[in-house]
């Protein structure tokens, strides 16, 4: 069975457009939602937040832009990562 998956983008600024180049430069937050039953414990009015530094033991969707010229994750010193359960 296919998994759910819910998706916000945030457009935090249109930094430039160009005609000449017929493209454009934008900076966005994106936040993927989504439910694994693998995961579920007994407490429902608890919720249990982990740094970036599991994230990569959990199952992560595959998300992408088919037609963008380039993209990037912006350098920070922390990873700009969490997991809520």
């Amino acid at each position: 069975e296919p998994l759910l998956l819910d998706i916000e983008i945030r457009l935090a600024s249109f930094d430039s457009i160009s005609e000449v180049n017929m493209d454009y430069t934008l900076t966005l937050y994106l936040n993927q939602y989504w439910r694994d039953d693998r995961l579920v414990f007994g407490s429902k009015s608890e919720e249990i937040t982990l740094t970036g530094e599991i994230i990569d033991k959990f199952w992560l969707p595959d998300t992408f832009f088919p037609n963008d010229k380039s993209a990037y994750l912006h350098d920070v010193t922390e990873k700009n990562k969490m997991i809520r359960l």
